[in-house]
């Protein structure tokens, strides 16, 4: 079994977050990001999804504005 840290990282630490996305059929997105903040990863999202997307997470499917 793999030892180190239990939890969410930061860029600082061993396991810095990553954020992915990608196209049903298209490009994969990857950002390593500072931390798991809104506002870290919010300006990831807004330059790399289009308004009027279909937006599908774990939880729910939303329309980007």
């Amino acid at each position: 079994r793999l030892r180190g840290k239990r939890g969410r990282g930061t860029a600082a630490s061993d396991k810095p977050p990553v954020l992915g996305m990608f196209e049903r059929g298209g490009r994969l997105v990857l950002h390593l990001c500072a931390n798991v903040q809104q506002r870290s990863i919010e300006p990831h999202i807004q330059a790399t999804i289009g308004t009027g997307s279909i937006v599908n997470t774990d939880e729910y499917s939303i329309y980007a504005r």
